[in-house]
């Protein structure tokens, strides 16, 4: 055998936006290489001493200690340790659909897959913690998922520091919109979102006006009604309810900004959606 591994197969976690399905650590010897294979998932490899080299779509990464590299589903991939200074490193297979938000969030691409890192004794220890425990699953996974979060939060925090970006302004409002999207359903205001980009207020609504073509406002209200609309095919949920869960808690000012944006009031929108999809299974049934 020309590595040494410790590696397990998570229970099913609940978790629909990300799961670790497999976790493991490996010490691999000189010259230990996977073949060429198309794997059917995202993993993070964290590489915590000596090299190897990652090829992807035909080319080759060199990587070392420090760096975190991705595999890619459906994509020509393999791998092998250096000779004389053969890598260990941990790993974790993910699934979910939030994987992609993830791997795009740690800047990792098929034409760019690593990410350098400064190994700290906390990463080390929320990364062995994980593979712990992993051997056991006992906890439906979220466990397991809670240390690979916390070794992936201070990775991302470094590349977010090291990362030298082409269009800062872009970032801003990327980091803004995200922030709505999470924080939709609560009250959201100005001054709170340029605290969290970290910017002045009226600078941050001259960069989102130029980028979006709508303000801060605009935008927040249009992201508040489409949600709801999301909600209006579950005739269990009442207009009221809708109104709330997406942020307005006046009943009144929901409906108009609905009218607004959609010509009908609330009620007679789902009204109209009832009788389409009506329509539509009768169409299917002929």
């Amino acid at each position: 055998m020309s590595y040494v591994d410790d590696r397990h197969n998570i229970g099913l976690c609940p978790n629909r936006g990300l799961s670790v399905v497999t976790c493991g650590w490996m010490q691999c010897h000189g010259g230990h290489m996977c073949p060429e294979r198309f794997y059917p998932d995202h993993s993070l490899t964290f590489v915590l001493k000596g090299k190897g080299y990652y090829t992807i779509d035909g080319k080759t990464f060199p990587i070392q200690a420090g760096q975190c590299f991705a595999i890619f589903p459906d994509t020509p991939i393999s791998y092998i340790a250096d000779e004389k200074n053969p890598w260990e490193y941990i790993f974790a297979i993910i699934t979910g659909e939030d994987v992609l938000h993830l791997i795009e969030t740690l800047g990792l691409t098929r034409s760019a897959p690593a990410i350098s890192f400064k190994i700290t004794l906390s990463i080390i220890d929320s990364l062995n913690r994980m593979v712990k425990a992993g051997a056991f699953s006992d906890r439906l996974g979220y466990d397991v998922l809670g240390f690979f979060f916390l070794a992936v939060s201070e990775v991302a925090e470094q590349a977010s520091r090291n990362t030298v970006y082409e269009n800062p302004q872009h970032l801003y409002v990327e980091k803004t919109i995200a922030y709505m999207k999470t924080n939709y359903p609560y009250d959201v205001s100005v001054s709170g979102i340029a605290a969290y980009v970290g910017i002045e207020q009226s600078y941050l609504y001259r960069l989102f006006k130029k980028e979006q073509g709508v303000s801060l406002r605009e935008w927040l209200v249009m992201y508040r009604l489409k949600k709801a609309v999301e909600m209006m095919s579950d005739d269990n949920k009442s207009i009221t309810s809708i109104a709330h869960s997406v942020g307005f808690y006046d009943l009144s000012h929901f409906t108009k900004a609905f009218k607004v944006c959609f010509g009908s009031t609330p009620k007679d929108y789902r009204f109209q959606m009832r009788n389409a999809a009506g329509t539509e299974s009768r169409e299917i049934e002929k």
